[in-house]
């Protein structure tokens, strides 16, 4: 099935080449229409003074990308520990004593989150808000009672892959490893409008692992390019991007028992006091992280969409 494949991607460099740079194909089908970013910064009054290492970048598709570092980004992070389970579940790994910066260093639902959920990618793309409406509520989520235990495997509701397009407007390394990204939606503030989604650290032991590692990696490769940083910042600290990133990631449902939404609020702990998501789901893990795709599909993303070739 090799012929196959190879035509598959001969037909989308070839649309890709005649399309325009607004508009972005895959495999002969349009898939992204977003022109103008959202004004993140006028609209929540953010102070971009209160940051520290305000820089200016030019990304690889011409635009000045302006970004500081801000420390105030609360939320309760994973730190590490493992649980008080007197027995580690065989489906569960240890949490190694060091920690080397790219492994997996959590335990709280750690088979859901270092797990590709086992289901087609979905065809739609999605905007944030059209992401939280496609599930769940976060009050039928809290009342199901989803475990933390390290071998809480995903639910009904989380076994999904799906894509979504949106602004990137902060990022940051957690304690776990885990790379934490708040995405929002164009020409909307409300806290529906945003999105948390992950990168996994590498799993420990798997049947995901080669995938994430290599999905980690490529984020890794390109983050440098359109942040103008060579690490995400952690320790309490974040990146927030003033100027917001045009991003499409795909990955696996996942809702956060860890971090409920307030109800009555409709706002939840994670993030920045300006910036925090209205519900507790998000992607998790993330298996593919393109940066403005309106002007650049990586070959990368096009060969995790394509068919499977036959090895046979």
């Amino acid at each position: 099935m090799r012929s196959i494949r190879s035509a598959w991607i001969l037909i989308i460099l070839g649309v890709m080449i005649t399309s325009t740079p607004a508009v972005v194909f895959c495999a002969g089908r349009e898939v992204l229409k977003i022109t103008t970013a959202p004004k993140v910064l006028d609209a929540l009054q953010l102070d971009a003074e209160a940051g520290s290492d305000r820089q200016e970048h030019v990304a690889p598709n011409g635009r000045t990308v302006t970004t500081i570092v801000r420390s105030d980004w609360a939320d309760e992070e994973e730190n590490g520990a493992f649980g008080l389970e007197a027995v580690l579940p065989a489906a569960c790994t240890p949490v190694p004593r060091d920690n080397d910066g790219e492994t997996f260093h959590g335990t709280s639902r750690e088979v859901a989150k270092t797990r590709i959920a086992e289901a087609p990618i979905e065809e739609d793309n999605l905007t944030v808000k059209s992401y939280q409406a496609s599930h769940p509520t976060d009050a039928e989520m809290q009342a199901g009672l989803i475990s933390k235990k390290c071998d809480q495997v995903r639910v009904d509701a989380e076994n999904r892959n799906v894509t979504v397009a949106a602004y990137l407007v902060a990022a940051k390394k957690e304690d776990d490893n885990d790379y934490h990204f708040i995405l929002q939606d164009s020409g909307c503030i409300k806290p529906e409008c945003r999105l948390t989604v992950e990168i996994s650290g590498v799993p420990r032991l798997g049947q995901s692992e080669q995938k994430l590692k290599v999905t980690r990696a490529y984020f890794e490769q390109q983050w440098p390019l359109y942040s103008g940083h060579n690490e995400v910042p952690g320790s309490g600290r974040y990146l927030f991007f003033v100027t917001p990133v045009l991003v499409r990631v795909t990955g696996s449902a996942f809702y956060d028992s860890d971090h409920p939404v307030d109800l009555s609020s409709g706002t939840g702990p994670v993030g920045p006091e300006e910036l925090k998501p209205g519900s507790a789901w998000e992607i998790h893990p993330v298996t593919n992280f393109e940066f403005d795709p309106r002007t650049e599909l990586s070959l990368f993303a096009l060969l995790n969409r394509l068919p499977a070739s036959d090895s046979k």
